[in-house]
């Protein structure tokens, strides 16, 4: 702890004997917070729709499953 100083660099170089903290305006964080909800809105409604497109296909290869196999149990009862 002794390489650390007690004030800041600034207030050394400027001769000031108390180390004052500046006034920093927190940053604006909205332009980015919206912009991000807009983003997760768009994946949200992507997914949605990867899901919607699986069900759809989904459904017919589980129909030619069905089939596929009816056509096998008819094959094999004309043997």
């Amino acid at each position: 702890m002794s390489s650390l100083a007690d004030v800041c660099r600034n207030c050394y170089c400027e001769g000031i004997t108390e180390c004052l903290l500046a006034d920093i305006p927190m940053p604006n964080f909205s332009k980015i917070d919206c912009e991000l909800a807009k983003l997760e809105e768009q994946e949200d409604a992507v997914e949605a729709q990867q899901d919607a497109d699986k069900k759809l296909i989904k459904a017919p290869q589980e129909r030619l499953q069905v089939l596929r196999a009816k056509s096998r149990r008819l094959r094999k009862q004309k043997k």
